[in-house]
Order: structure tokens, then sequence, then C-alpha cells
């Protein structure tokens, strides 16, 4: 079994500039845990997750950033808008920036020991090219072990 029998091909992503606001209301509204921060391209340069928007020890810029975060089809980013932005700080502030990516070849024993190893609820699915094209979710490889799952 590998990673592209059981990731999940939708992603949500933001930019280094959308507002944690933004971002916070997008993956609360998505039911999303965490999200890649992608560049211009749509390639990946850092993680947020649920922790890194509520960490206090975060310091937030006076930045007010986009309202809006993006999904990822086939490397296209389509935006999706979060709705109004009031307050200060970028997703750039308070992101996570060490990333582990792998690609949808890889094999599911190999993407579990490194979510164990560094422990990580996600992993970035990325192409040769370096494009995302999926995200590999600790419940994902749960329902691939599970014998029978819905």
């Amino acid at each position: 079994m590998n990673v592209a029998s059981c990731m999940t091909r939708a992603v949500l992503a933001v930019g280094p500039d959308t507002s944690v606001e933004a971002a916070a209301r997008l993956m609360i509204s998505n039911h999303v845990g965490g999200t890649p921060v992608v560049d211009a391209g749509g390639r990946p340069v850092g993680f947020l997750s649920v922790k890194d928007l509520v960490d206090p020890d975060r310091k937030h810029s006076d930045t007010v950033g986009s309202s809006h975060g993006y999904r990822l089809a086939e490397c296209q980013l389509e935006p999706v808008e979060a709705g109004p932005v009031a307050g200060p700080g970028i997703v750039g502030d308070v992101m996570t920036r060490f990333l582990l990516t792998v690609t949808p070849t890889t094999a599911l024993e190999e993407a579990q020991r490194l979510m164990i190893a560094d422990d990580l609820h996600r992993l970035i699915v990325v192409n040769d090219g370096g494009c995302i094209v999926g995200i590999l979710s600790a419940m994902d490889v749960l329902r691939a072990l599970a014998p029978h799952h819905p």
C-alpha cells in the first residue's frame, strides 16, 4: 500500500500573506486542523496548524493580511474567500517552517514511520515537480489500516 491509495486529494492551502484570522476561519469552515502554506507557484513553504494559531508565544506582526486561501487542484491555486479581515497578523508570522513531504508512491509504512518519528499529524504529498497533490493525515492512515472502513 502506498500514500496515493489513502491520501486526501482535496487540499486547502493558505499563503504566507494570508491573515491569521482568515486562515482560522477557512480551517474551521473546511473542518481541517492544519493546512499547507504555499508560495505563489503553489509550492509548500510551511505548514499552519491549530497549535500554531493558538500558541501564545508566537508573535504576530501589525500587518493585516489577505482575506483568502486556496484550493489546490492539479498544481493550480484557486482563491477561496474567507470574509472580511479586521485583526493584524499574517500566517508567515506563526507558521511552522519545518516540512516533511512524501510522494504518492511512498510506501504507507515509510510515511507512518516519518509521522511517528517527528510526531506529525500530517504529511504534505508532492509530485516530482514539488507541487502539492494531497495531504496524508493520521486519520487517513487509520482508515487505510482499518479492516472494514466505510
